[in-house]
């Protein structure tokens, strides 16, 4: 019994690996896709961490992480580059 339910999970980890990196519409692998975290700030200084994934440079996900937010001083300024700050997916 045990073995049969190794034997399934293992495929079953082979199937979500093969649908997640392999377009099966062009036959390629997809060599972007990736997971990062990010600060999001609002215009009142409330900053929220979210986990964003991406494929290529397109949003496929975003979701908040619970218990990281931070409210910062009315004073406080985004050190972050303008540029950048604001991009989910960066293209590679």
């Amino acid at each position: 019994m045990r073995k049969t339910i190794l034997i399934f999970a293992l495929v079953f980890l082979f199937v979500i690996t093969l649908i997640v990196f392999f377009d099966f519409s062009t036959g390629k692998n997809i060599k972007n896709f990736y997971i990062h975290t990010k600060a999001i700030c609002d215009e009142k200084n409330y900053c929220q961490d979210y986990e964003i994934t991406c494929l290529e440079d397109n949003l496929v996900n975003i979701v908040p992480i619970t218990g990281a937010s931070i409210q910062h001083k009315k004073e406080w300024k985004d050190p972050r580059n303008i540029e950048t700050r604001d991009i989910l997916c960066f293209k590679n």
